[in-house]
C-alpha cells in the first residue's frame, strides 16, 4: 500500500480504503484505516522538502456499537456489535515555515537516535513502568526509557551493573540529545514519597544514568526552613577505588530541582559523589536544591579520582545549612580530583546560599577547581563562553558574612586554575 502527501497537504492512499480519516493538529498529520496493516506493507511518499521527516506506524481499536430508535417511546439504544482495529499512520509536521518558504521539520512522535544493539525504548508512565523500562542490572543490559507524560516516583531505584541507562522524554533523539520545543516542557519525574522515602536514584560503580531533556524534582516546599523539608529526591553516585569504574551521571538539557538531603552531616541537595563518582553536564539546571549538610546543589566526599565537569548550564537558587551552597568538593588522596568549568557554554553560578564558607562553590582537602576560560569584567576570551559566579552568599552561624561568597578553598594545598583555552 503507498500513502502520499502533497504540498497542500492533501492525502492519497492506493489502492484506496473507504471509509478513511485524515487528521490534523498542531504536531502532526496523518490517517486512520480501518485494516490491520505491517509497517513492512506501507510505503510513504512525501514531498522533497518533508523527506527527512520521520513517520509512526501504531494501531488502535475502537468499539462498536448498533444505534436503534425507538419512534413509539422517543428513545435510543446502542447495543455492542464488535471491535474494529485500525491502522494509523502520523507523520511529524509543523505549520511554521522557514525563509526558504519550506516547513521546519520537528521531532517525531517517539524517541529516535537509540545505539545499535540497544533494547527497544520502553513507556515509562507511572513508578511501576519505569522500573520495568530501566531493567534489570545485568551487566550489558543498556536501556533506554520513554518518558511520555510526567511520573510519580515514591521511592529509590538503583541502577547498577556494567550498563547504560538513558531517561528521556518523549520526542527526543538520544544521539543529539534535541527536542523541539513545540512539544512543550520535558517531563518531569516527581519525587511524591514519604518522608525520608531517599533519593530517585541510586547509581553504583560500572553503571551510567544519562539524563536527556528531563526533570527530577523532589518536591521540596521552598516556604518551610531546612530542617522541616521533606528528605527525598536527587541521586546518590557511588564510586568505589578498587573498581576504578565508578558510577556515572550525564546531564543533557535536563533539570535537577527542589531535591533536598535531610541527613545530618551529608553531602548534596541534588546529587552526591561519593568514593571517586563522577558527574558530566551538558546544559540544564541544578535549581531550588538544598540539603542540612553542605552543597546545596552537589556535594562530593571521599577519596579517589572523582571529577565534576560542567561544560554549560546553571546552578542557581541552591541553599545548604552549612558549607557550599552550590557546590561543596571535598577530595582527599590521589588522584587528584577536579571541579572543571570548561567554558564550552554559558555557565551560572548564582543566588545560591551557605551557612558557612562558600556561597556558590567551596573546595577543601585536595580538590581543585579549573576555569575553562579566562574572563575580563564579564567578557569572555574569543572563542569561549562565559564563566558567570555572582550573587551567592555565605554566612557564619551568627548570620554574618562567610568566607567567599562566590568561592573559597581550603587548605592551602587546594587550588583555583584558571586556564585558557
Amino acid at each position: 500500500m503507498q500513502i502520499a502527501l502533497d504540498d497542500e497537504l492533501n492525502v492519497s492512499v492506493y489502492p484506496d480504503i473507504i471509509p478513511r480519516v485524515a487528521f490534523y493538529d498542531t504536531g502532526h498529520i496523518g490517517i486512520r484505516l480501518p485494516v490491520v496493516l505491517d509497517a513492512a506493507d506501507i510505503g510513504i511518499a512525501l514531498p522533497y522538502k518533508w523527506s527527512h521527516w520521520l513517520h509512526e506506524i501504531t494501531q488502535e481499536e475502537e468499539a462498536q456499537f448498533k444505534h436503534e430508535f425507538d419512534a413509539e417511546t422517543g428513545e435510543e439504544t446502542q447495543t455492542y456489535t464488535g471491535t474494529v482495529t485500525y491502522t494509523v499512520i502520523t507523520i511529524a509536521h509543523t505549520l511554521f515555515e522557514d525563509a526558504a518558504g519550506g516547513y521546519i521539520g520537528i521531532a517525531p512522535a517517539a524517541i529516535t537516535g537509540v545505539p545499535g544493539g540497544w533494547a527497544t525504548p520502553l513507556v515509562a508512565t507511572d513508578h511501576a513502568s519505569l522500573i520495568t523500562a530501566i531493567g534489570l542490572n545485568t551487566a550489558g543490559n543498556n536501556r533506554v526509557v520513554r518518558v511520555t507524560q510526567n511520573i510519580n516516583q515514591t521511592g529509590t531505584i538503583r541502577i547498577s551493573g556494567n550498563r547504560q541507562v538513558i531517561i528521556a522524554s518523549d520526542h527526543t533523539n538520544v544521539t543529539t540529545h534535541v527536542r523541539d520545543p513545540i512539544h512543550g516542557a520535558p517531563f518531569a519525574i516527581n519525587h511524591t514519597g514519604v518522608v525520608s522515602s531517599g533519593r530517585h536514584f541510586v547509581v553504583y560503580q560500572h553503571a551510567t544514568l544519562i539524563l536527556s531533556n528531563i526533570i527530577l524534582d523532589g518536591m521540596a516546599d521552598q516556604a518551610l526552613p531546612l530542617t522541616a523539608r521533606t528528605h527525598r529526591g536527587g541521586i546518590n553516585l557511588s564510586g568505589g577505588v578498587a573498581s576504578n569504574v565508578p558510577g556515572h551521571l550525564v546531564m543533557h538539557n535536563s533539570i535537577l530541582r527542589r531535591n533536598h538531603n535531610g541527613m545530618a552531616g551529608s553531602q548534596g541537595g541534588a546529587l552526591q559523589l561519593h568514593l571517586g563518582s563522577n558527574f558530566t553536564m551538558y546544559s540544564g539546571s541544578l535549581e531550588y536544591n538544598s540539603a542540612v549538610g553542605n552543597g546545596g546543589a552537589i556535594g562530593m566526599l571521599g577519596a579517589g579520582q572523582g571529577n565534576i565537569v560542567i561544560h554549560s548550564g546553571s546552578i542557581i537558587n541552591n541553599e545548604a545549612a552549612d558549607w557550599g551552597g552550590g557546590i561543596n568538593f571535598w577530595s582527599s588522596g590521589t588522584p587528584i580530583s577536579y571541579l572543571w568549568l570548561t567554558g564550552t557554554g554559558e555557565t551560572i553560578i548564582s543566588g545560591n546560599t551557605s551557612g558557612s564558607d562558600g556561597g556558590g562553590i567551596r573546595i577543601i582537602q585536595g580538590g581543585n577547581i579549573r576555569i575553562g576560560s579566562m574572563l575580563v569584567g564579564n567578557t569572555p576570551v574569543i572563542g569561549s563562553a562565559a564563566i558567570i559566579i555572582e550573587n551567592n552568599t555565605s554566612n557564619t552561624a551568627s548570620g554574618v558574612l562567610g568566607a567567599g561568597g562566590g568561592a573559597s578553598t581550603s587548605p592551602a594545598e587546594s587550588q583555583q586554575l584558571m586556564e585558557e583555552m
